[in-house]
Order: structure tokens, then sequence, then C-alpha cells
């Protein structure tokens, strides 16, 4: 038996892309905000334009 249990949550091992944009996903329809990413890339420029709006309006 194993006394250790180990995660990866730095993506040493797997690549947790699709994991965190799923999950940024999930979290942005909870609030009423509908956008469907492939990619961390196009999640990343969604949410740094949405930031740039959100200044705008300051």
């Amino acid at each position: 038996m194993f006394e250790y249990c180990l995660f990866d949550l730095d993506g040493t091992l797997t690549d947790p892309a699709e994991g965190i944009t799923k999950s940024v996903q999930y979290a942005l329809r909870r609030f009423g905000v509908e956008f469907i990413a492939d990619t961390v890339a196009e999640l990343e420029a969604f949410l740094l334009a949405e930031q740039e709006m959100n200044r705008e309006e300051i």
C-alpha cells in the first residue's frame, strides 16, 4: 500500500490547460457570461479584453 498521494498541479506531468479552461468557463456561466474557448490562449484573450473594458468604465 502507498503512503503518499501526489498531485500534479503545475503541468509537469500533465497539461492542465483543458481543465483550467473548462473550470473558468463553468464559473463564467454561473455569473451569466457565456463564452466558449478551446484553448487557454483564447480564454486569456477574452479575460484581458473584459478587464480592459471594465477599466475604461471606471
